[in-house]
């Protein structure tokens, strides 16, 4: 009897292990209640990295209203006020600055930042930068190349985080101009800044240029077209609108540039750019193709071998002094210059005109 009067009391507890239940489902609100919480932090932490990658790197500077527009555009729609918080609090974590000086407030990375890299700048990466140092320092003017100076400071940082064995490679190759090197001529960075803005955005310009041997600049509206590396100088390629031609200016000899974002520029099409490449490779002056015919001294002759100058150029041995070299190439200025750095061991024979100067060059230069 005693057995069976405990079914009852086991019955029972049922109730009470169902009615436990709703409180286990009672949580689920709770859980769900943080899903907007963690909502708005995944948005704050993507509209902050969006913001880091967008400041540009000092002297260059960004408002709060640019960047507003810039996180419209991906899909972030914030007030400007909490822009200007998340720049606040960005500042006191990343070497980010505010030019406070005037308004609106310019932001800005500093400009010994190291950069923000996510995720991260690879083994591979860094080798290609630390090997690419050494021949941009003497091809890139000196304000250019402190704009890399982070990226080689990260390369270097990482080489000896992650593999310490390749950081020795940039220092087992090496790169050799064959001319004289040249120290690169300073650029005004506020010149070099509106330039490169007019260019990307497509707008015209205003410039002060003095040219080479003038006393004072001049003032031009141009459409800026083409940058362009030549040795240790930068040139840009601009139209002036009543010159049926572009103009070659020089970077270093621009006194003043304002962009000028209601006057859009002209295009420029692959034809056009390619004249303006060539013109500037030939030394600005490129004239007419030749069938050009010299004699070489035949230590010399064998490096033209090897790294010839023409598709279709030939050569044949005279004797145990001197090879014949013939190729079609243009006359331009490049080409006698190259020529008159040989001194004696080049004689130009054809064509005629080409071995007369070189003949009047080398007599000038001797005082004859």
């Amino acid at each position: 009897m005693s057995g069976l009067s405990q079914e009852p009391r086991a019955k029972s507890q049922e109730p009470r292990a169902k009615s436990q239940e709703p409180r286990a489902k009672s949580q689920e609100p709770r859980a769900k209640s943080q899903e907007p919480r963690a909502k708005s932090q995944s948005d704050t932490i993507a509209r902050r990295l969006l913001l880091l990658a967008r400041l540009p790197r000092a002297p260059r500077r960004t408002t709060s209203s640019e960047l507003k527009s810039h996180l419209e555009g991906e899909g972030h729609y914030v007030s400007l006020r909490t822009i200007e918080r998340d720049l606040e609090q960005l500042e006191g974590r990343f070497p980010i600055v505010c030019d406070r000086r005037e308004k609106p407030y310019g932001w800005s990375w500093d400009r010994s930042a190291e950069p923000l890299a996510i995720p991260g700048m690879s083994v591979h990466q860094a080798v290609v930068l630390l090997t690419a140092q050494a021949h941009l320092r003497s091809q890139l003017p000196a304000n250019l190349y402190r704009e890399l100076q982070p990226l080689f400071a990260q390369a270097h940082s990482t080489l000896g985080q992650k593999q310490p064995q390749a950081g020795a490679w940039p220092h087992r190759v090496a790169h050799v101009d064959n001319s004289q090197p040249l120290i690169a001529p300073d650029i005004a960075e506020d010149v070099l800044l509106a330039v490169h803005t007019a260019l990307y955005h497509g707008h015209q310009l205003e410039i002060h240029y003095q040219r080479r041997g003038a006393g004072e600049s001049r003032q031009h509206r141009i459409h800026p077209l083409l940058l362009i590396q030549r040795g240790p100088v930068l040139y840009l390629a601009g139209q002036i609108e009543e010159k049926p031609q572009p103009t070659l200016f020089a970077l270093h000899r621009i006194r003043r540039a304002k962009t000028l974002p209601l006057w859009p520029s002209m295009p420029l099409d692959a034809v056009r750019r390619q004249q303006i490449i060539a013109e500037v490779s030939a030394g600005f002056s490129q004239g007419e193709r030749i069938e050009l015919r010299l004699h070489m001294r035949r230590e010399l002759a064998i490096h033209i071998e090897e790294a010839p100058l023409a598709k279709d150029q030939q050569s044949r041995v005279i004797d145990d002094n001197w090879t014949e070299i013939t190729a079609s190439v243009y006359d331009s200025a490049q080409l006698r210059w190259w020529l008159l750095g040989f001194g004696a061991g080049v004689r130009v024979k054809v064509p005629e005109a080409l071995a007369a100067y070189i003949r009047q060059q080398h007599r000038e230069a001797a005082g004859a």
